[in-house]
């Protein structure tokens, strides 16, 4: 994210407790809303969606990531992946980890 962006939502930290106290998975939609209804940020806003993510089916759950799947992720055009679980497979994550570590150094 863009350092303004970045620094616009932590200068409304009291606002967004506030707003999501009693809410329930704020992690997944505070960034989001608090961006989106913003008019210094809102026309900046891609129109896409850059989270991989594969639901299972007959299932309100999405599948969770593994370790055979370190090659869809690292190749995917997603900035985000959803996801993991490091009870059923904590080498994922371990693994992206390490590999965006080397990338950085590049």
């Amino acid at each position: 994210m863009p350092y303004d962006s970045v620094k616009y939502i932590l200068d409304k930290k009291d606002e967004i407790y506030h707003n999501y106290c009693r809410s329930w998975l704020v992690d997944e939609i505070f960034i989001q809303s608090t961006i989106a209804t913003s008019s210094l940020f809102v026309k900046r806003l891609a129109d896409t969606n850059k989270r991989k993510m594969r639901w299972n089916k007959n299932s309100a759950h999405p599948y969770v990531w593994r370790i055979s799947d370190f090659d869809k992720l690292v190749t995917t055009s997603a900035f985000f992946a959803r996801k993991f679980d490091e009870r059923i497979d904590k080498n994922i994550i371990n693994k992206i980890y390490n590999y965006i570590s080397l990338e950085m150094k590049k």
